[in-house]
């Protein structure tokens, strides 16, 4: 769902600004973890660090249905999550970074490459459910941004039952990132009604156990 509102975000705001856009080719990197259940232990220096591959997204922007837009991303993510790509990619990038005889300067040039194959980055991080602290203090809302060799940055957050996104944008590109954040709001209203439309019943569910 996450993933069918970014590519909604991305068609409604090329939409207004880029029209010819929409008949290109938009990809995303998506990180996916590769730590194993259970580990949690941050303190452990075998847990510590980061231990994440990639997959990839082609956004289907030159579609106009909601729908059809969802069950084409979900396609994809069912692709990944029993493909053996992010654990190739996974392999070959420590292959480059620990132990290697390649040069640190072209070995980061070889793994910057592969970032710089796609339009977006993409990070979806389920934060706690229930309202946590820091230090003392109670935290009222939380964000979440990655720094990516990228022109464009989408980091998706939840936290508290709440749907946070993060937009970062190269100002060169486009200085104003307000105007993606209100294609997303856009988005969720068009993918909500969508939604209502095509599973009036299991909406209906879901709306009543919110409220």
């Amino acid at each position: 769902v996450l993933m069918t509102l970014t590519c909604l975000t991305l068609r409604n705001y090329y939409a207004k600004y880029e029209p010819s856009t929409l008949k290109q080719s938009v990809r995303a990197n998506m990180p996916i973890s590769m730590r194993k259940e259970g580990d949690e232990d941050i303190f452990n220096p075998l847990v510590f660090g980061n231990n994440f591959s990639q997959g990839q997204l082609s956004f289907p922007i030159h579609l106009e249905d909601p729908m059809e837009i969802f069950r084409s991303m979900k396609a994809q993510i069912d692709v990944i999550k029993v493909s053996p790509e992010p654990l190739v990619r996974h392999a070959l990038v420590k292959m480059l970074t620990v132990g290697s005889p390649i040069p640190h300067r072209t070995a980061a040039a070889l793994v910057l490459d592969q970032f710089g194959k796609v339009t977006a980055m993409l990070s979806n991080v389920v934060g706690p459910m229930q309202e946590v602290e820091f230090m003392g203090k109670t935290l009222d809302d939380m964000s979440f941004y990655a720094m990516v060799p990228l022109g464009l940055y989408f980091g998706i957050v939840q936290y508290k039952g709440w749907i946070k996104v993060g937009i970062c944008c190269d100002s060169g590109l486009e200085p104003e990132p307000q105007r993606l954040a209100e294609c997303w709001e856009e988005a969720f209203q068009a993918l909500r009604k969508a939604a209502e439309f095509a599973m009036p019943e299991v909406t209906n569910t879901i709306v009543a156990q919110a409220v």
